[in-house]
């Protein structure tokens, strides 16, 4: 661990077999090549996505659950709510 007078106070240095950058940086844009470059590899185009990862954000149509969400689910968390804590002459069962 470094003070703020020393030289190499706020580097980050990364090693990957046996092959060490250093930089001040945490932004992607600088950090992304240098791991490439560590690794050996070459760092993949912009704006293209691999087979095993089809896009990013995930687009979902939840339109067909609305009435779950809006109706069952919370009269659910209502209910629940009613028969534990709200309705205290509810007598509970000892088994």
């Amino acid at each position: 661990m470094g003070t703020a007078g020393e030289a190499d106070y706020g580097e980050i240095v990364m090693t990957y077999h046996g092959r060490s950058a250093t930089t001040r940086s945490t932004a992607a844009g600088e950090i992304l090549p240098m791991l490439y470059e560590l690794a050996g590899v070459s760092s993949p185009a912009a704006g293209t996505a691999g087979v095993d990862e089809p896009g990013y954000p995930l687009v979902a149509d939840a339109s067909n659950f609305a009435i779950w969400f809006y109706g069952i689910e919370p009269f659910a968390f209502a209910a629940a709510w009613w028969v534990t804590a709200g309705n205290r002459r509810v007598r509970w069962r000892r088994f």
